[in-house]
């Protein structure tokens, strides 16, 4: 493949992918690292389309090698901002344009003027240090469904810092002296072809994270109550039969705690809609307090609510029902402060072994009933016998 060839398929991709980043960015304008990918883009495209048209004896100096390196250290710098953005880490508005005078102005400079090995004595170690913020930002993504975006991500712009510094390193012994460079040429197609390498794996990294991004958001909305924030109804099945499973082979007990408001049906009538969802919202914050972050907290309709606990006995149970008990009966409600609530309670624990925790649900849901028909705030416990291995 010759270098002209080269140049023109650096421009369709770079074109390409400028033109997709562009459209999402304009279809989710609220993800601010898209318009940065975008940015990133067009940088590479500039960069592209100036090497394909640059004449040196026919273009000025100002619009040759310092725009050119420019456009491309404006697509690094973006790349780094945009993923900044995706982790909610922005950088300072202004230093990204900042950067980008700076460096053209760095290559304004006699030294950058006089040879091509200047300018890449001086723009290599500024794209090598920018490459070593893009993996180390990756490596603090730690999302576990990021993982192969990530990755992939981190593969490229390894495999870049090494051609980066390989070619620094050639272009340093030849201006020392030490080596001769046989071919200017080929070093400038091999360039090429790296920046088309990183800008596509780069840029597809960044479509895979947004991606992987927006898939596990929907996933979380299909499977969480929107108010509350709990898992919802749907995901019920799915969940209680993998932690009853893992229970059973590591023979545990699972414990469930199954409440109810009491009387909410009145806050509703006096108090409105609106204020019963606040308080319904505030129930749950304060309730969450209670349990560990890995047990399962469900939102079974209405005001009433299940939580799974893994590795929970009888008596831990009582102990840990009594405190949501109290926790919920202290809760002040910003909407309303005069206005308390209660809440009935039915628990049940067994280790799993014959029967399914359907069953067990069918218990707490008994006990829950038998503290509802004894005068409501108070907990009921039930046995499992049948569910015993």
């Amino acid at each position: 493949m010759d270098a002209q060839t080269l140049l023109i398929i650096n421009v369709s991709v770079a074109t390409l992918l400028a033109f997709t980043m562009v459209g999402l960015y304009t279809t989710n304008r609220q993800d601010k690292c898209l318009a940065h990918w975008a940015v990133a883009a067009a940088g590479f495209l500039g960069n592209a389309l100036l090497n394909l048209t640059y004449q040196p004896d026919s273009t000025p100096y100002l619009f040759g090698p310092p725009l050119g390196n420019t456009l491309l250290f404006c697509a690094y710098v973006y790349l780094l901002s945009g993923l900044c953005h995706f982790v909610q880490r922005p950088l300072p508005t202004l230093l990204c344009p900042g950067l980008l005078v700076l460096f053209y102005l760095l290559n304004l400079t006699d030294f950058a003027r006089e040879h091509i090995i200047h300018r890449t004595l001086l723009c290599f170690p500024v794209l090598i240090v920018l490459n070593l913020c893009l993996l180390y930002r990756l490596l603090r993504l730690g999302q576990q469904v990021l993982r192969f975006a990530s990755v992939l991500f981190g593969v490229i712009a390894s495999l870049n810092l090494l051609q980066l510094l390989s070619r620094l390193t050639l272009f340093w012994f030849d201006q020392s002296g030490d080596i001769q460079l046989r071919s200017e040429a080929l070093m400038h197609d091999f360039g090429t072809l790296a920046i088309l390498i990183f800008m596509l794996g780069s840029q597809t990294s960044c479509l895979l994270l947004v991606v992987s991004q927006k898939t596990r958001q929907l996933r979380q909305l299909a499977q969480t109550d929107a108010l509350t924030g709990w898992l919802n109804r749907q995901s019920l099945y799915q969940r209680l039969t993998s932690e009853w499973q893992r229970c059973g082979r590591h023979q545990q007990p699972l414990s469930l705690l199954m409440f109810d408001v009491d009387h909410f049906k009145q806050v509703n009538d006096k108090y409105g809609h609106r204020v019963g969802d606040q308080v319904l919202e505030q129930i749950c914050a304060c309730a969450a307090s209670v349990f560990r972050n890995y047990d399962l907290q469900f939102r079974l309709g209405g005001e009433e609510f299940l939580v799974g606990l893994p590795g929970v006995d009888a008596s831990q149970l009582q102990v840990i029902s009594e405190r949501l008990r109290e926790v919920v009966a202290d809760c002040r409600f910003d909407i309303q402060p005069s206005l308390t609530v209660t809440i009935s309670i039915g628990c049940v624990t067994a280790t799993p072994g014959r029967g399914c925790w359907q069953q067990l649900l069918e218990y707490a849901d008994q006990a829950l009933y038998r503290a509802k028909a004894n005068g409501r705030n108070r907990i009921e416990y039930n046995n499992a016998p049948l569910l015993s291995a």
